[in-house]
């Protein structure tokens, strides 16, 4: 497989997490004891936070992708491809980022999302007589930012629905250098920033183990024709701050302007892990406090 393959397999086929971690603060409480705080304006008042700071995932790649003017490349490869050649992906891996998570207050909040990676690979081109190298770069950003309104609560479940959006950034180049002349370097790619609507929620099936998932829609023709995101996992918490989970994520989006063409669905199992905090403040009139309180739930 050539450089330019191997580019585009594991540009659209692999991507691997790096940290994210936020960690709130906390003050003494000095509420009026002598005036109990109900649940309900407790609840009202809390900062729910989640954080996913390492997930990986290996989806397979379903889909056309067009650059240069040429006629787009028609990829197929399953997760079991990408696991396979894992090795030969990682090694032309040059940098790495993806983090995500939501934060709400009573019922308004938001989540995001944020992919990264770079990647790299240079090749010998060329005979005997005549001989070079072939550099081929590639490098995407995925970021997604949504408000959340959440229409139902209980106290093993919620539901929220949200409403983005989603920015795009790709970028290939390909430099060539035979050693006689300059190098030659020729790029292509494209920036879009696209509406999503969606719905995503939990729920806990015992006091340890829950589900959770997002379903996202987009494009509607504004830059992509469309978009899809789907995720969906089981958990397991550890303690009241700490989960871990494993599941599976299908992504795909519709894109083109004038020859550049991402048409591309990517599908396949994650795993990873979670963090949750809650800051809860009591308010009186005149007082205010803020104290730390953990939560079984996201």
């Amino acid at each position: 497989m050539g450089a330019l393959g191997r580019i585009i397999l594991v540009c659209t086929s692999m991507v691997i997490t790096m940290p994210l971690s936020a960690l709130p603060g906390s003050a003494a409480d000095l509420s009026d004891p002598d005036q109990p705080v109900s649940t309900e304006a407790r609840i009202n008042a809390a900062w729910d936070v989640s954080i996913s700071p390492f997930y990986a995932w290996v989806p397979g790649v379903n889909g056309r992708m067009g650059v240069f003017g040429q006629p787009p490349v028609k990829i197929d490869i399953t997760p079991i491809d990408i696991i396979k050649n894992i090795d030969e992906f990682i090694d032309v891996l040059e940098g790495v980022y993806i983090g995500g998570g939501q934060i709400t207050r009573g019922n308004l909040g938001f989540m995001w999302d944020i992919i990264y990676f770079d990647i790299r690979a240079v090749d010998q081109i060329g005979g005997d007589f005549v001989g070079g190298t072939l550099d081929v770069g590639f490098s995407a950003t995925t970021g997604t930012l949504a408000g959340t309104y959440r229409v139902h609560e209980s106290d093993r479940s919620h539901f929220d629905v949200l409403a983005g959006a989603r920015i795009t950034d790709v970028d290939l180049k390909v430099g060539v250098d035979l050693g006689l002349i300059d190098e030659i370097s020729v790029s292509d790619g494209d920036t879009w920033i696209d509406p999503i609507i969606g719905v995503r929620g939990r729920t806990d099936l015992t006091e340890r183990t829950y589900v959770d998932g997002w379903a996202m829609i987009g494009g509607f023709g504004v830059q992509s024709d469309f978009l899809w995101d789907v995720y969906g996992v089981v958990g397991y918490e550890f303690s009241d701050w700490l989960s871990a989970y494993a599941g599976y994520r299908g992504s795909g989006t519709d894109y083109r302007n004038g020859a550049f063409i991402w048409d591309i669905t990517k599908y396949g199992p994650i795993l990873g892990f979670e963090l949750k905090f809650r800051r809860t403040e009591r308010r009186r009139p005149g007082k205010a406090a803020v104290f730390p309180e953990p939560q079984m739930g996201a």
